[in-house]
């Protein structure tokens, strides 16, 4: 990844600063709490968007405690209005123009006036019509996320694919993302993170069966095309996973979350995988968080001969990336299991392998929106010199 849009997703996660501001479609000049303040985002916290080839306007919302003006980094395809103002809530207006070329991108940068003025960032991140290259970070695919979630596997990029977080509380809140294969009826991963609200426990299972409403009915899938007599529908996200809200446990119960998996399967050695995970995420203490990505292998050399019903890839193996955030630094781990495996292992240690290793055997990039140097060492991480770190295996 470039290190210029690197650097705008690392001031969205270090800056800690992307809560929502409420506004009107008026600027609201009052004094704000906190001197010194500089925020700019969407309608939902985000301070990046992926705009589609025929351009788009985005509101942004800008609060300030002085007086601020705006600045366009990168390449000029964004107009935006007004372009300075003084203390207090305001909206903005940005108008992305038609992409006839290659994916290119621009840094919306907000400076408050003063000589020790804070600054605020918002990266846009627009498709093109042509050939992408080896710069490309959306491609063609079909982009309803965020893009600069730490939990995030790089994306394919493919017209093929749905690139998807779902939101609970009005959009305020990640609950998890996925990015979803038509071709193969089946999510290449999903991810999410457990933090001092995801990881709560308020309500139960919904049982709340239905078609995921971001991706289109044509792709549907159905309780039929899982062979009951052979497959469970196995989460991928668990119900478990997300219990914080009645909605956020509602939206694991999409079929775009669901894997077919072997009865066995799912109730043994998946289920173990899923318990002692939803046990790191429930132990963390309040600043702590833990990054998840899981998801069963799609790649043609890595699926069984046979789809479900003649409509759904069986994947050959199951996956975990787990990266964990603490006072005493970042540690990552992966899991791996076939989907042959017998209804328990006696140990998951025995599942344990690198990040690295990990990535080597599905393809995927994962948590590629860290810092390089993070990213370099935490991957590389020997499960065998880690237990301690990861209770349970």
């Amino acid at each position: 990844m470039d290190r210029f849009l690197k650097l705008s997703f690392l001031g969205l996660f270090f800056s800690l600063c992307v809560g929502v501001v409420s506004c009107d479609p008026y600027s609201k000049p009052h004094e704000p709490h906190e001197q010194n303040t500089l925020l700019l985002t969407d309608k939902v916290g985000a301070t990046i968007s992926t705009v589609p080839a025929g351009g788009k306007q985005i509101l942004l919302q800008l609060k300030s405690s002085s007086e601020w003006k705006l600045s366009l980094e990168g390449d000029s395809f964004v107009a935006f209005s007004p372009n300075e103002g003084g203390q207090g809530e305001f909206s903005l207006i940005l108008t992305i123009a038609p992409n006839e070329g290659e994916e290119r991108r621009a840094v919306l940068v907000a400076r408050m006036q003063g000589k020790e003025g804070a600054s605020a960032r918002y990266t846009i991140v627009q498709q093109g019509k042509t050939s992408h290259g080896g710069s490309s970070l959306v491609g063609e695919e079909n982009i309803q996320g965020d893009i600069s979630l730490i939990e995030l596997p790089r994306l394919s990029g493919k017209a093929t694919d749905y690139f998807i977080t779902h939101r609970v509380e009005g959009g305020k809140k990640v609950n998890y993302s996925l990015e979803y294969n038509v071709d193969a009826h089946h999510s290449r991963w999903v991810c999410f993170s457990f933090d001092a609200e995801t990881k709560q426990i308020n309500t139960g299972r919904s049982n709340a069966w239905g078609w995921d409403p971001q991706v289109p009915a044509e792709y549907e899938v159905y309780r039929n095309d899982f062979e009951s007599r052979i497959f469970a529908r196995g989460h991928l996200v668990a119900s478990h996973d997300r219990v914080f809200s009645s909605e956020a446990n509602m939206q694991t119960f999409y079929y775009t979350n669901m894997s077919p998996q072997r009865h066995s399967f799912n109730e043994g050695v998946w289920l173990q995988m899923e318990q002692v995970v939803q046990t790191w995420g429930r132990s963390l203490k309040q600043t702590d968080v833990l990054y998840v990505a899981k998801g069963g292998t799609i790649r043609p050399d890595q699926i069984e001969s046979r789809r479900s019903n003649n409509k759904l890839v069986v994947p050959k193996y199951y996956w975990m990336a787990l990266l964990k955030k603490t006072k005493k630094g970042w540690s990552a781990i992966g899991l791996l299991a076939e989907h042959s495996k017998p209804s328990k292992v006696t140990r998951l240690q025995n599942q344990a392998l690198s990040i690295d290793q990990l990535e080597e055997f599905t393809g995927l990039d994962f948590f590629f929106n860290l810092p390089d140097e993070v990213e370099n060492r935490v991957e590389a991480l020997d499960p065998q010199t880690i237990l301690t770190e990861w209770p349970g295996l």
